[in-house]
């Protein structure tokens, strides 16, 4: 059973698929959803979209091949991604309602994988494992893995996540002048956080901001 269908989880079933276990992929949400997230795709996550033979349907999404720095004082530092020889020296910006809903069903391709809209309530991994949903089911399972999110309750109950909260808000603007490298602002009011501007091409960008809680 792979808890969350998000980009972890349904990379997790499908390479549990592509090894002919049969996998059982829950979320608590329908797809398509959105996710606040800039979009960003790494040049190493790529390599991890390259084994799982994903990476063509996200080549038409916008190139990014470096990262744009504002410190507080005003200075500005730009830089590509570096060449290596294991990665790419791009990668891509691709919003987060179009990238899951495509991974999701990417790994619904290996017949191995089932996914359930489903929430899960509880887990118990001490002597069988097993979780149970809200409509009061239980299922058992030979392993089970979360990949519901850094807010996710049941990691904190068995103590699998620390107490990181980071709240953010973004939105979708048209008409921005960008080029082909992300955007981020560190501005003194809310160090550690910062703002961003992630290009979506056409003139489209992500423009968001996060910080630390300050509870």
């Amino acid at each position: 059973v792979v808890v969350g269908a998000g980009p972890a989880g349904s990379s997790a079933a499908y390479f549990l698929g592509k090894s002919g276990i049969k996998t059982l992929l829950l979320d608590k949400y329908d797809f398509p959803r959105d996710k606040l997230c800039g979009g960003a795709i790494s040049p190493r996550a790529l390599s991890v979209l390259d084994e799982m033979d994903f990476t063509p349907n996200i080549e038409s999404y916008q190139r990014i091949t470096g990262v744009r720095f504002v410190s507080p004082n005003g200075e500005v530092v730009a830089g590509n991604v570096p060449k290596t020889p294991n990665f790419r020296e791009f990668g891509y910006v691709v919003p987060r309602i179009n990238l899951d809903l495509m991974l999701r069903n990417h790994a619904l391709t290996k017949k191995e994988v089932e996914f359930q809209r489903e929430e899960v309530t509880s887990l118990d991994y001490s002597s069988k494992r097993k979780i149970k949903i809200k409509s009061g089911r239980e299922i058992e399972s030979d392993f089970i893995i979360l990949a519901d999110g850094a807010t996710s309750s049941l990691a904190r109950k068995v103590n699998l996540s620390g107490n990181v909260s980071m709240p953010a808000l973004e939105a979708r603007f048209e008409n921005v002048k960008t080029d082909d490298k992300l955007f981020i602002y560190f501005h003194r009011d809310i160090i550690p956080g910062y703002l961003w501007i992630f290009p979506e091409g056409n003139g489209k960008a992500n423009v968001g901001l996060g910080m630390p809680d300050p509870t």
